[in-house]
């Protein structure tokens, strides 16, 4: 049997135990209790009581924070690395996601054995490239914790031959433009949508100003 109170004077039965284990789940937070044991045999004969104990619980409940299973585990290898599109300046690519068990953190793209870059998407532009050139591509996953994937098959792309560009003069910011008229700007023939001056504004360069110049070549 098992007793618990403020005291031995006032102590009371709380339960009784058939194992020599018990365990008291009507404590309040921030009391103090004394237990003590009386063994009890098959005929109702009753030993002393037990030594006391004195407990004192917590004023709140003691809450242990789980144990996190260190993410070891990599993410799957990336498959199905494929272009969309291959000019003689960039080359676009893309691959399908990777999959982990938390789940995928970023991408790294490698050229020729070198991280190029690092993505979150499944895609990415490569504007650094030559014309007329071959390049090997491969990409790795990671995630969260730093785990990497294996690296994907090598894709072997070539880019395409420079285009000869028509003899056409530079754009010039301080420029007069009639409709129609084409001009040459990092590499790339625009021609002018309408008639207008740029007046020395910068920000009416080809690239930029999308409404007065529509791309020809590039």
């Amino acid at each position: 049997m098992i007793y618990r109170g403020e005291s031995v004077d006032i102590a009371k039965q709380i339960g009784t135990s058939s194992t020599t284990n018990f365990k008291d789940i009507t404590v309040e937070p921030g009391k103090i209790y004394t237990y003590y044991i009386v063994a009890v045999d098959r005929a109702g004969n009753t030993s002393g009581s037990s030594n006391i104990i004195v407990v004192s619980t917590p004023n709140s409940e003691v809450v242990i924070p789980p144990v996190e299973t260190p993410d070891t585990g990599k993410p799957s290898m990336v498959e199905g690395l494929h272009t969309m599109s291959v000019k003689h300046n960039s080359v676009n690519l893309m691959w399908n996601a990777a999959q982990d068990n938390v789940g995928v953190d970023h991408y790294v793209v490698y050229r020729d054995g070198v991280e190029l870059t690092q993505t979150k998407g499944t895609s990415f532009t490569d504007i650094t490239v030559q014309a007329s050139t071959s390049y090997n591509y491969h990409v790795r996953a990671v995630d969260a914790a730093g785990n990497i994937s294996d690296k994907s098959s090598l894709y072997t792309v070539t880019t395409l031959v420079k285009p000869i560009l028509p003899d056409v003069a530079a754009w010039n910011a301080a420029g007069l433009y009639i409709v129609g008229t084409k001009v040459e700007y990092k590499g790339n023939i625009y021609e002018a949508r309408v008639t207008f001056r740029s007046f020395g504004d910068t920000n009416w360069n080809p690239e930029s100003a999308l409404s007065l110049w529509k791309l020809v070549t590039n």
